[in-house]
C-alpha cells in the first residue's frame, strides 16, 4: 500500500513510519527551500562538522524519526510541484498531513479534491485540536497538548505543582494516527468506502487520562500530585538506594505482590501487619509503610534492590539514566536498538521498529531520506498501477461479511482478549471501539478487582464476558502463554503484550525508570517522576491494537476466502514502547551529544502558579520569546545577558522562572490565556482531566460518550480520538 507522507515534525511523521515498518510504500513530501523542521533541530555534536546543506541531514531527531521512507522534493506553492503532489495522490491509498487547518486548502491541494480525483484515497488530518471547533485555528504543540489533557495535572510534587515530560503526545497522537489509517484501509477493503480522517492530537490526551475522568465523575476526588504516589495502592515510587541520586521504582498493586516485596526485604510480619494488612490500610498508612521500605533499599544500591525484590516476585526497576538504558540488556538484548548506514552520518545507531511478527523483528528497509533523494524514482513508481491491484469495491471474503459505508470498520470481527495487562486492554478497548466484538475470559476478569471503577468504565463498556465458540484475533499477555496458560481456543491472528523482559515483571512506572523516561522528569535530588500516568501503556496498546488491524489486513488481502491455514502473530514489548517517548534522548548519543538533564523546569517549558490554579508556556522561538516578554511587561529581560539566546534561558531557567512568576501569580488562568493569545504566545491552562468533559472544544466534537458505569449511573467516557467522516467511534 501506498502511503503520502505530507507531515511534519513528529506526529504525522510518526503515523506514516509506523505504517512503512509494516511494508507500506511511504513517500515523505518536503518543500526543497522548506523541508521538514525536524531536520534542524539539533540536539548531539557540533553542527559545525558538517557543510553545506548537510546540515539539514544532520538532525538525530529527524533521522531516528524518519526510517522506512523515500524522500520526495516538492515546492507545493508552484504549478509544477503542486500538480506532482496531485499525481502521487491519485495513486496513493492514503495521505497523511499534520498541518494547521486550511494550509492544504490555501495551496489547493484539499481533501475534497484529492478524494474527488481518487475515491479510493483514505484521508487523515493530524491537527492540534481537529478540523472543527471553536479552537480549530489554534496552532498547538506536544506540551500544550500535555497540559491541556489533564495529563501534566497527574505528574507531579505536592509542594512545587505540575511536572511534565513536553512532548509525549506528539508519538502518542502518531500511534493513533497509524491505527486510523490501517483501520480505514481495512474498512475500505470490505466496503469499497475510503473513509475521511480527522486526528486531533488534543484529543489523544482525553484518550490517556480515560479512566481518571470517568472516577472522578463516581466521586472520587482530585488527584494529588504527591511523587509517583498511586491513589489506591502502596508502595508505589521511586525509593532513593545507595549511592548519588540512585533510585529504584516499586510497584505493589494486589496482596500478592506485598507479600513478594515483605519477603525480598526479610520482613514477612509486614503482612500481618494491623497498618498494611490490605491495600485500603496500605494507602492509608502510605507514610509510615515508605519508610520502612526506604530503610530497606538505602542499604542497597538500585540494581540490588530490584534483583531481590524481582527474583522475590515483586515488581522493580532501578532507574536508569540514558546512556545507561542504552547499554540496559533487557534493551539490548532484545534489539531495541539498531544499527543503519546513511549518508552523511555514517553508522549510527537508532531505535527499532518495536512490533515482532511471525516472531521476526521488523526490519529497517531504508534510513530516513534525504531532501528529495527519491523524487524521480518516486513520481516514476506511483504513476503505474500497484504490483497487486485491488478491487475498486469491496473483496470477496464470506469469512467476514461486507460492510457499509459509514460503518464501523471492525464490525464482525470477533476478538478474545486472554490478558490481564493495562496495554491488552487498551488494546481491546481500541478495537471494540472500532467495531469489534469482543470477549473477556475468566483469566482477564481476575485482574478486574485491582482495577478502578473508571478503568473498568473505559475499558470494558460494549464487551462480552466469556469465550466465544471462534475468534479472528486473541490479545494474549506474553507472560500468560510462556506459563502455560493459553487461551481455549486459536485464532488467525495473534497479538501478544509482552510485560515481562528476562524474567524482570514490568509495568508503566518500572519501565519509565528502566528505559530513562523518568531520568528527565523531575528535580535532580528528588523522587524521579513517572511522567503522566499510564504513557508507557498507552503507546504498547495502541501498537498492538494497530499491528492486529494490519495483520487483518494481511488476511483479507492473502485469503479472500477464508483465514489462511498459517496463524500470524505479532508481540508488542512494553519497555520498547516507552522508547517511543524518549527515542530522541537514546539518538542524540549515537551521534556524539548529551541528553537533557534531568529538571523540573526545563526550558522552553515552563508551568506557573496563578490566582486559580497552573497554566504551562512553550516559547520555543525567538518571536515568542519576544512576544513572551512584552506580555508580561519584562522586555528587559530582551537584553539580559542570561536569556540571550535559546541555550542560555536553557542553562538559566530556574533564574528565568522566577522573573517570570510574579506576572503569572496576580493574575487568573483566563486572564493569562487572553493575554496569550493576542501576542500568539504558546500557553495553556492545566486542567484538571475532570475539566476535560465541560471544555468547549471537546463539547463541539462529541468527544465524550454516554455510557454505564457498574454500578448503573450514566457517564461521560472519551471515544477514539479521531473523527471518521465526521463520526466518533466509541463503545457503548
Amino acid at each position: 500500500m501506498r502511503v503520502l507522507d505530507l507531515g511534519t515534525v513528529w506526529a504525522g511523521p510518526q503515523a506514516a513510519t509506523l505504517l512503512g515498518d509494516l511494508g507500506a510504500d511511504v513517500a515523505k513530501v518536503e518543500g526543497p527551500t522548506r523541508p521538514d523542521p525536524l531536520r534542524t533541530m539539533f540536539g548531539a555534536a557540533d553542527p559545525g562538522q558538517y557543510l553545506g546543506d548537510e546540515i539539514l541531514e544532520w538532525s538525530p531527531l529527524y533521522c531516528g524519526l524518519n526510517r522506512n521512507k523515500r524522500g520526495v522534493a516538492l515546492d507545493l506553492r508552484t504549478a509544477q510541484g503542486n500538480e506532482a503532489c496531485r499525481t502521487l495522490a491519485l495513486a496513493a491509498d492514503a495521505v497523511i498531513d499534520n498541518f494547521s487547518v486550511g494550509v492544504l486548502e490555501r495551496l489547493e491541494l484539499g481533501y475534497p479534491a484529492l478524494r474527488t480525483a481518487n475515491r479510493r484515497l483514505v484521508t487523515c488530518s493530524m491537527p492540534g485540536f481537529g478540523r472543527t471547533g471553536p479552537l480549530r485555528d489554534v496552532v498547538t504543540y506536544g506540551p500544550i497538548v500535555e497540559q491541556m489533557s489533564g495529563a501534566l495535572a497527574l505528574s507531579g510534587y505536592e509542594d512545587t505543582g505540575p511536572v511534565g515530560l513536553a512532548s509525549a503526545f506528539d508519538g502518542i497522537a502518531g500511534c493513533y494516527g497509524a491505527l486510523a489509517v490501517a483501520a480505514a484501509l481495512f474498512g475500505r477493503m470490505r466496503s469499497g468506502h475510503a473513509a475521511d480522517l480527522d486526528v486531533a492530537q488534543m484529543e489523544v490526551g482525553a484518550a490517556v487520562t480515560g479512566a481518571y475522568i470517568v472516577d472522578r465523575q463516581l466521586g472520587q476526588p482530585p488527584f494529588v500530585r504527591d511523587g509517583n504516589a498511586d491513589p489506591w495502592h502502596a508502595p508505589h515510587r521511586c525509593y532513593r538506594c545507595a549511592g548519588d541520586d540512585r533510585w529504584v521504582a516499586i510497584a505493589v498493586r494486589d496482596d500478592a505482590s506485598f507479600a513478594c516485596l515483605a519477603k525480598a526485604c526479610g520482613h514477612p510480619e509486614w503482612t500481618v501487619d494491623q497498618r498494611f494488612r490490605t491495600a485500603s490500610l496500605r494507602k492509608k498508612n502510605e507514610s509510615a509503610l515508605d519508610e520502612l521500605v526506604q530503610g530497606w533499599t538505602v542499604e542497597r544500591t538500585a540494581d540490588e534492590a530490584a534483583d531481590m525484590l524481582q527474583r522475590a516476585g515483586a515488581t522493580a526497576a532501578p532507574l536508569r539514566s540514558v546512556r545507561e538504558a542504552v547499554r540496559e540488556p533487557r534493551l539490548r538484548d532484545a534489539g531495541a536498538f539498531v544499527l543503519v548506514d546513511r549518508i552523511p552520518n555514517g553508522l549510527r545507531e537508532y531505535c527499532a521498529p518495536i512490533p515482532r511478527v511471525d516472531g521476526h523483528r521488523l526490519p529497517v528497509r531504508l534510513p530516513a531520506p534525504r531532501i528529495g533523494e527519491h523524487t524521480d524514482e518516486v513520481l516514476g513508481d506511483w504513476v503505474v498501477p500497484h504490483h497487486e491491484p485491488l478491487p475498486d469495491g469491496p473483496l470477496d471474503a464470506p469469512w467476514l461479511e461486507e460492510i457499509s459505508p459509514g460503518d464501523r470498520p471492525l464490525v464482525g470481527v470477533r476478538v478474545l482478549l486472554h490478558a490481564r495487562s493495562e496495554a491488552a486492554s487498551i488494546a481491546a478497548w481500541q478495537l471494540a471501539s472500532l467495531g469489534a466484538q469482543v470477549w473477556r475470559d475468566d483469566l482477564t476478569i481476575e485482574k478486574d478487582a485491582d482495577r478502578t471503577q473508571g478503568a473498568l468504565t473505559v475499558h470494558c463498556t460494549g464487551m462480552r464476558i466469556g469465550v466465544p465458540d471462534r475468534a479472528h484475533v486473541i490479545l494474549a499477555d506474553a507472560d500468560l502463554l510462556e506459563d502455560g496458560l493459553h487461551p481455549p481456543i486459536d485464532a488467525p491472528v495473534l497479538v501478544t503484550v509482552r510485560t515481562r523482559v528476562q524474567g524482570w515483571r514490568l509495568d508503566d512506572l518500572t519501565c519509565c525508570a528502566l528505559s530513562s523516561l523518568s531520568w528527565r522528569v523531575g528535580e535532580p535530588g528528588r523522587e524521579p517522576l513517572e511522567p503522566g500516568r499510564g504513557y508507557p501503556s498507552a503507546v504498547c496498546g495502541t501498537l498492538a491494537s494497530f499491528s492486529a488491524v494490519s495483520l487483518l489486513i494481511d488476511e483479507l488481502r492473502s485469503a479472500h476466502d477464508r483465514p489462511r491455514p498459517r496463524s500470524r502473530n505479532a508481540d508488542v514489548s512494553l519497555l520498547e514502547s516507552t522508547l517511543l517517548m524518549s527515542a530522541y534522548d537514546t539518538v542524540v548519543l549515537s551521534f556524539g551529544g548529551d541528553p537533557p538533564p534531568r529538571s523540573r523546569r526545563p526550558w522552553p517549558t515552563l508551568t506557573f502558579p496563578c490566582r486559580d490554579g497552573w497554566v504551562g508556556i512553550f516559547p520555543r522561538t525567538e518571536d515568542m520569546w519576544e512576544a513572551l516578554c512584552a506580555m508580561v511587561d519584562r522586555v528587559d529581560l530582551l537584553n539580559d545577558t542570561r536569556m540571550k539566546t535559546f541555550a542560555h534561558r536553557q542553562e538559566n531557567s530556574d533564574a528565568l522562572y522566577v522573573e517570570l512568576a510574579p506576572w503569572f501569580a496576580a493574575r487568573t488562568r483566563g486572564e493569562a490565556d487572553a493575554a496569550a493569545r493576542s501576542l500568539r504566545v504558546p500557553l495553556a491552562v492545566v486542567y484538571d482531566p475532570l475539566d476535560l468533559i465541560r471544555h468547549e472544544q471537546f463539547v463541539a466534537r462529541d468527544l465524550f460518550l454516554e455510557v454505564s458505569a457498574r454500578d448503573g449511573r450514566a457517564v461521560l467516557a472519551p471515544g477514539l480520538p479521531y473523527l471518521s467522516d465526521g463520526v466518533r467511534f466509541g463503545t457503548c
